[in-house]
C-alpha cells in the first residue's frame, strides 16, 4: 500500500501506481503464482489510512519499514503508531545494514 497525503495530486497518484505495479511484478517473478500481491493507493493520514484499510481487509500482519523520510528516532512515527494501533500484528523491518 502507498499513501498519499490529499494534496499530493493526480501525478503523484500515477507515479505510485506505477511503483507498485512494478513491485508487484518483481515479486510475482521472484515467488511466483505461490504469492497474491493486492495493490491499495490510499489518501490521507498515512497511520490511520493503513489502519482502516487493514481493518476493511481483514489483514492478519501489517509488515512496515522502520523509517519513512525522516531518520531521527529508533521508530519512525508510522511504524510507531501502527504498532499502537492497528487492528492485526505489526511486524516492523529494519533495513539490512552494510557489511
Amino acid at each position: 500500500m502507498h499513501v498519499l497525503l490529499s494534496d499530493e495530486g493526480e501525478a503523484s497518484l500515477a507515479a505510485a501506481q506505477r511503483r507498485l505495479h512494478a513491485l508487484r511484478d518483481t515479486l510475482t517473478q521472484r515467488f511466483g503464482e505461490e504469492l497474491t500481491v493486492t495493490i491499495h493507493v490510499g489518501v490521507g493520514p498515512h497511520a490511520s489510512t493503513i489502519a482502516k484499510l487493514a481493518q476493511t481487509i481483514d489483514a492478519d500482519v501489517l509488515i512496515v519499514g522502520t523509517h519513512g523520510t525522516h531518520r531521527r528516532a529508533v521508530l519512525g512515527s508510522v511504524a510507531e503508531a501502527l504498532v499502537r494501533s492497528a487492528p492485526c500484528t505489526v511486524v516492523v523491518a529494519r533495513p539490512k545494514m552494510a557489511t
